[in-house]
């Protein structure tokens, strides 16, 4: 769907923000929820669109040292 094509990108950033980072999380969740939606209103016909993201990062460290 040509719709969600920007979620690639959004998606992207996220993967390469992680990946750049000096301690890389041992788990990464990302979660995203869509609404699209059209509206015909005074004969004029709009399209419109919602997205929000939740990005949780874990960390497993180990035993520190003394």
């Amino acid at each position: 769907m040509t719709a969600l094509r920007p979620l690639g990108g959004v998606l992207e950033s996220i993967h390469q923000s992680l990946a750049d980072s000096a301690r890389r999380p041992d788990e990464v969740t990302v979660e995203f929820g869509v609404t699209l939606g059209t509206d015909l209103s005074l004969g004029v016909f709009t399209g419109k669109g919602e997205a929000n993201f939740t990005v949780s990062a874990t960390w497993n460290l180990g035993p520190t040292s003394p």
